[in-house]
Formats: structure tokens, C-alpha cells, sequence
């Protein structure tokens, strides 16, 4: 029997040697790349489209979250109001007035629980979609995603530079 021929392993690269096109992929510096600049390009529009789609995704979730939150808040309501029954009750004494007294059914206050249990987290889901979509509206945005701007340094204004602090 013969062994099936297996490959000579890669050799690494040698220590200081820069990586070429041929370990890391091709380079950007190369002047022949342009052709990756422009493919970054779209690839960067394309990833805007498709995290406005996401952003709109969310959007529609997190108001049919809300919507559902509010609904079923309605229904627990509604479940509450219908759990209580009042009848009256004879008078005890002879010269006494007729007692009402209220009842719970315990099925229906069980399904207000439930009501509220299911709206509150709808609500959950509704402001995790809320934060989610302005955190991926925020690191889609073109341009700086920080406040502050670079000074004449390169520091941000107001913050403090390790040569600003150690010099004399």
C-alpha cells in the first residue's frame, strides 16, 4: 500500500521580513490594487444599504413590539375588571340593609398576570430594538463617529497628552 502524497507545510515568514501580497492577501499598497480601493468603496455603500435595511427591520419590530406591549396592557385591564363580581347579601340583622359583596375569579385575574407578563415583555423586546437601532444608525453614520475633533497635535481638545503632562 502507498501513503497518499501529502504537502510540504508552509514555511513561515522570516523574522522582520515584511508581509507580501502572497501571506496576507493582496496589498493596498501595491500600485496595481486600485482596483481594491474601488471594491472597498462599494463594499462600504453596500454594507450602508444593507444596515439601512436592518436599521428598518428594527423599526418595524420595535413598534409592532410597542403596539403589542400596549394591547396586551389593554387586555390586562379588560381580564381585571371582568375577574370581579358583586352580588348582595340578605340583611343579617332584621332591621339591616342588604350587603354587597364583591368576588374574584381567580381564572381571570391568572390570565391579567399573564396579559402583563406577555406586555412587559414585549416592551423589553421593544426597547432592545430601540437601542439596537440607534447603536447601527450611529456606527453606519459616514464620517467621525466621535464628537471631538483632533486638535493641532492630534490630540482631542481637553484631553491630555503623556508629552503634555511629562514635559518640564
Amino acid at each position: 500500500m502507498t501513503s497518499p502524497a501529502r504537502p510540504e507545510p508552509a514555511t513561515p515568514p522570516q523574522p522582520g521580513a515584511q508581509p507580501g501580497p502572497t501571506q496576507f492577501g493582496p496589498s493596498l499598497n501595491d500600485p496595481g490594487q486600485n482596483d481594491l480601493r474601488q471594491h472597498g468603496a462599494r463594499r462600504r455603500g453596500r454594507v450602508r444599504l444593507a444596515s439601512t435595511g436592518v436599521a428598518s427591520v428594527l423599526a418595524v419590530r420595535m413598534w409592532l413590539a410597542a403596539a403589542g406591549a400596549v394591547l396586551a396592557c389593554a387586555v390586562a385591564v379588560w381580564l381585571y375588571f371582568q375577574s370581579m363580581s358583586t352580588s348582595l347579601w340578605g340583611p343579617y340583622l332584621p332591621d339591616g340593609k342588604q350587603i354587597e359583596i364583591v368576588r374574584y375569579s381567580t381564572g381571570f385575574l391568572v390570565g391579567a398576570a399573564g396579559a402583563l407578563l406577555v406586555g412587559g415583555l414585549s416592551l423589553t423586546a421593544a426597547v432592545a430594538d430601540a437601542v439596537r437601532r440607534s447603536r447601527l444608525r450611529r456606527a453606519t453614520r459616514p464620517g467621525p463617529t466621535s464628537r471631538q475633533t483632533p486638535g493641532a497635535d492630534g490630540w482631542a481638545a481637553g484631553s491630555t497628552s503623556s508629552a503634555a503632562t511629562l514635559s518640564p
